[in-house]
């Protein structure tokens, strides 16, 4: 077995400039997959980016791609100039405009059948700086197209312009008394200028949220050290480190606040619109901004593993993601050139056969290199998916797996866990009961049992203790039971504490005291019995609130002509008691893990495509299987790994906000994917039979990527009333 195969294989990802179209991107991709140890590669061409799975990522590669013409490096190398290059592209395009008004001025009168046309001197010079210093980036790109066999956009462009300015040059030359065509090569090259400098344009702002993100985390933070405080950049930050955040300062990293007291804003970070108030003993989450107090907080992530740093990393994979519709267009744009070089060859040799001027038959050839635009198919999804998941990182929904986009249309089923879902996951007793031992004596064991366990019910009974100031016992031995309780030793005996589930498993006889378990669960509470290996010994209700959104949820969901169902471990009588006030009719208790994923699987069988929410690791199974899978702002990180969704903040509203905005992603991409193709399969016959000229092809080209981003950018103008989401009430 060679090393590479041993090697765990990861995720490299690379910035790729100077791409200028689909084909460009499917042509690095093919690169990469000549290699035996590259698993997977996504190459986005909206995006600049390379996604690359593998065991190592070989230098011999990244140096072809360089040969090839692309700028290609690591994405923490990113290089600065680009700003630079930006404003030198304004000037360009600036320039080549103003030095082809004298052809539009000559088309305008055309059409308005007055001749206003420039000797052809004036034309030859124009046309030529705009063909050879205007255009030359096109030519470069063009001959490393040559020199790979890469047939990508600038080699149609190039090759196109060059014939049309080559045909008006000859006979302005040698057979004046023609017509010239220099606007044609002139103007095909401005217009596709200025198509890239708005192309440019749009996907900076599709950035913004990412960039937005970036910014959440300040350069420097103020450490007290040694009873001292002292500036240092984010990156010296140590664990346990106490930082001082003053009133307008953003919080660099996640911690606890150990001094002071303050609100914070966390609208940019999770979108809630409420400020928070934040005083010792609470997380607090690096990014927020500091509003009122001054804050002492203690670090217990650093920066590069903060929870904002996912969040940045989860946008970003998201953003270079693509769903599989365009991956199956970007395999299809790779012959998308080569066909068009060969129409325009037909066209020419047609036009020739049926008598036209070589001229003639020149024209509508170049016509047809000039019209046809992969780059619209390559920016078709790639653009949606950004500008997207900005808005949904805005909304505060983190997007992790955003092939699943394209389900979102075809959702019928929204499936949620209960508790830490539909209510808070703060579980309160409100009700302990002792059949035999002495009421406290029986607190404490249970109490005992629970001190090592991080469950929310546990945390309750251990609140409950607490008030009752109880001294605990150390328990000898202690075990969940998945799904169904807990067991543990404590003075060398055996107690349980679970649902009826498993006292039944146990043998233990409860019927007695049925009626009592009845009444409490009937209140919506939450019932447990306590017992030893033969005994019962008493019962333990909690009671977990409803969220106060979780109403408002369904119905917005039900109103989505959404089926509900609500599955959950608790018993049948309390999870019916908040089925009924929530009005979700089908309601399934007495849930293990397993039963969950079972269910789930049910339902597909039976057709439907399912969306399923939930908080803690006896939803992971389910929410491994869900077609869309989302976990609660609060839940545990097994949850949020089997998730391809997660929400920023605890609020069940966000489900139905993120089912709408899937849906109009998922119908964008539909929208921008018909166009490109329409524009294509319609303006190149146009194109063949004569019925374009070559300057109006070069702007259609243009107005053709202009469009798809466009419609994608109208993105944030359809989703506008799901901002209503950031505020909480």
């Amino acid at each position: 077995m060679s090393q590479s195969s041993r090697r765990e294989p990861k995720i490299y990802i690379l910035d790729i400039h100077n791409m200028t179209c689909a084909s460009c991107a499917a042509k690095i991709e093919s690169v990469f997959e000549k290699d035996p140890s590259v698993q997977d590669v996504d190459v986005n061409f909206a995006l600049s980016r390379a996604v690359i799975t593998t065991t190592r990522l070989s230098d011999d590669i990244i140096a072809e791609i360089h040969k090839m013409g692309y700028d290609a490096k690591p994405i923490d190398q990113k290089p600065k100039p680009h700003l630079k290059k930006g404003k030198y592209d304004t000037f360009k395009m600036l320039l080549s405009f103003l030095l082809s008004v004298p052809f539009l001025v000559d088309m305008a009168g055309m059409a308005l059948d007055v001749h206003i046309a420039f000797p052809g001197w004036v034309q030859f010079i124009l046309a030529s700086i705009i063909q050879f210093i205007f255009g030359a980036s096109f030519y470069k790109s063009a001959l490393n197209a040559l020199k790979f066999r890469l047939w990508n956009m600038d080699f149609l462009v190039a090759f196109g312009t060059t014939a049309a300015w080559g045909l008006s040059t000859y006979i302005w030359l040698f057979d004046p008394s023609r017509m010239l065509h220099f606007e044609a090569s002139a103007l095909i090259i401005t217009f596709v200028l200025i198509g890239r400098w708005l192309e440019a344009r749009s996907q900076r702002s599709t950035h913004k949220a990412l960039t937005t993100l970036k910014h959440l985390r300040p350069d420097t933070a103020r450490v007290i050290r040694h009873g001292a405080s002292i500036n240092l950049p984010v990156e010296e930050i140590t664990l346990e480190d106490t930082v001082l955040v003053r009133p307008g300062e953003r919080v660099p990293c996640d911690g606890f606040v150990t001094g002071g007291e303050s609100q914070v804003d966390t609208s940019l970070l999770t979108g809630e619109g409420i400020p928070l108030d934040k005083t010792a003993g609470q997380r607090i989450t690096g990014g927020v901004l500091n509003l009122t107090g001054v804050l002492n907080i203690r670090v217990t992530r650093l920066p590069q593993d903060s929870r904002l740093q996912k969040i940045i990393e989860y946008v970003a994979d998201a953003s270079a993601s693509k769903p599989p519709v365009q991956r199956m267009v970007d395999r299809a744009s790779r012959l998308f050139t080569p066909a068009i070089m060969c129409i325009s060859l037909v066209t020419f040799f047609a036009w020739g056969l049926a008598g036209s001027e070589i001229d003639d038959a020149l024209l509508h050839a170049i016509t047809v290199l000039v019209i046809a635009c992969p780059c619209a198919l390559g920016l078709a999804a790639p653009t949606v998916m950004i500008v997207g998941t900005g808005i949904a990182a805005s909304l505060g929904i983190l997007t992790k797996n955003p092939a699943v986009i394209e389900l979102f249309q075809n959702v019928t089923t929204v499936v949620f866990d209960k508790t830490g879902t539909l209510t808070r996951g703060r579980p309160d007793v409100t009700d302990f009961e002792s059949f035999d031992l002495k009421e406290e004596k029986l607190l404490q064991f249970t109490a005992s049992l629970q001190q090592h366990s991080q469950h929310p019910i546990a945390i309750g009974v251990m609140r409950y203790a607490r008030e009752k100031k109880l001294d605990l016992v150390e328990p000898e031995e202690f075990k969940a039971i998945h799904g169904r309780g807990i067991t543990g030793l404590l003075e060398n005996k055996r107690y349980y504490m679970g649902s009826r589930q498993l006292m039944m498993e146990k043998s233990i006889d409860t019927f007695e005291h049925h009626q009592d378990f009845d009444r409490l669960a009937q209140q919506a509470k939450t019932v447990f019995w306590i017992s030893t290996e033969t005994e019962l010994l008493g019962l333990l209700a909690v009671q977990d609130a409803i969220r106060h959104s979780a109403l408002d949820a369904i119905e917005t969901l039900k109103a989505q002509n959404m089926k509900i169902i609500m599955l959950t471990g608790d018993s049948a009588l309390s999870a019916k008691s908040v089925g009924s006030h929530l009005g979700i009719e089908t309601v399934i208790a007495d849930m293990t893990p397993e039963k969950k994923a079972e269910t789930i699987r049910s339902l597909q069988a039976t057709g439907e495509v399912v969306a399923m929410v939930g908080d803690g690791v006896n939803d992971a199974p389910a929410l491994a299987l869900a077609d869309i899978s989302i976990a609660m702002g609060g839940g545990t990180d097994v949850a949020k790994d089997s998730s391809s969704f997660s929400l920023m903040r605890d609020d069940p509203r966000l489900v139905s906000l993120l089912l709408m905005l899937g849906k109009k992603m998922s119908r964008t991409i539909k929208q921008n994917l018909f166009w490109a193709f329409f524009y294509n399969a319609l303006c190149v016959p146009l194109a063949a039979f004569g019925y374009v000229s070559p300057a109006v092809a070069g702007a259609a080209m243009a107005m053709s990527d202009i469009c798809v981003i466009s419609n994608a950018l109208l993105l944030k103008w359809r989703v506008r009333r799901l901002t209503a989401a950031k505020t909480t009430h």
